[in-house]
């Protein structure tokens, strides 16, 4: 999985992809389908590279973050079964996804685009530390340790994020 785009024509396709489709998309998830309100986005304006928690409910939740950080460069980690290779996958990947791996070797991989994200440069990475997708469920569930582990090892802050849902008379 190429985590760090090179070359002048792989950036310019990914940034092309990202501006003209998966923000347009992003704005309007939000706006028509999630009708999201972001809370408490001030407190963390200051903060300039961290790991974001989020518990993961919704296949467009990371959208949801994406707007809560659309100032801040926002990469989401993903299991690895989201590494697709059709339109949906191009699309999730100038999202920004950062797929995990089934081998030590894909994982020395991801662990090298951290650093760089990380590391080096100022980014901010989401991981859902309750490992798996619970379908609009409303309490928190126990963490797995990875987000944490790379929050110590990158000496960064964790910001945590958590999404609730309003009762609606709407069919979901």
């Amino acid at each position: 999985f190429p985590y760090i785009k090179k070359g002048l024509f792989g950036r310019t396709k990914h940034e092309f992809t990202k501006w003209f489709m998966v923000k347009p998309f992003t704005w309007y998830c939000n706006k028509k389908i999630l009708k999201s309100k972001i809370i408490g986005k001030e407190k963390f304006k200051k903060i300039k590279k961290a790991v974001v928690t989020c518990n993961h409910v919704n296949i467009w939740d990371c959208l949801l973050v994406k707007k809560a950080f659309k100032k801040k460069k926002l990469f989401i980690t993903a299991a690895p079964f989201n590494n697709r290779k059709d339109f949906l996958g191009k699309l999730m990947r100038a999202g920004d996804m950062m797929p995990m791996s089934d081998t030590h070797a894909g994982m020395r991989h991801f662990n090298k685009a951290l650093d760089y994200r990380l590391g080096k440069k100022k980014s901010f990475v989401l991981f859902y530390p309750e490992q798996a997708m619970w379908w609009n469920y409303e309490k928190p569930r126990p963490y797995k340790n990875g987000a944490f582990h790379y929050a110590v090892k990158y000496n960064v802050p964790i910001i945590p994020t958590f999404i609730t849902f309003i009762k609606t008379d709407e069919l979901d």
